[in-house]
């Protein structure tokens, strides 16, 4: 008996340990994220598939604070933001130290776009991600597609 209550406990925990929490997805934002938290191999796997299928990277670095949230509202629910996420792979990372270091995010909210062969794409010109609204991004998003296709 003993070794059963065991056994369920460390399935239980072992299970809490790979799931990720729903705090972790703010409200709103209509874009379909693959939430990463600490889980660096779903990252991983998401840079395999975008060089599989030919798709450039969006990523969200976040620490969950009030300026992420506002440009989580007003980037991620632009309706043509939503619309050209599909032609990304874009991955949701909330504290993972690991990714922060090596992409050398410098604060957040922080975006990195990745070209499907893993080069970092640097795109910002003049832009600043915290003066951009919703169809700024949608904008942003299509110069990295047509970098992509050049």
């Amino acid at each position: 008996m003993r070794s059963l209550i065991l056994i369920s406990l460390v399935c239980t925990f072992a299970a809490a340990a790979f799931e990720i929490p729903n705090s972790l997805m703010p409200e709103g934002g209509d874009i379909e994220w693959r939430m990463v938290g600490q889980r660096t191999h779903v990252f991983r796997d998401g840079l395999l598939e975008a060089k599989e299928r030919n798709k450039p990277v969006l990523v969200f670095f976040t620490c969950g604070c009030d300026t992420c949230h506002t440009l989580w509202v007003e980037h991620f629910s632009d309706p043509d933001a939503v619309e050209l996420s599909e032609k990304f792979i874009p991955l949701f990372v909330k504290g993972n130290q690991e990714l922060v270091r090596e992409y050398d995010v410098a604060g957040c909210p922080y975006v990195v776009f990745i070209a499907p062969d893993g080069e970092i794409i640097r795109d910002y010109k003049e832009d600043k991600l915290l003066e951009m609204d919703g169809p700024g991004f949608a904008k942003r998003m299509k110069r990295i597609l047509k970098l992509i296709q050049d």
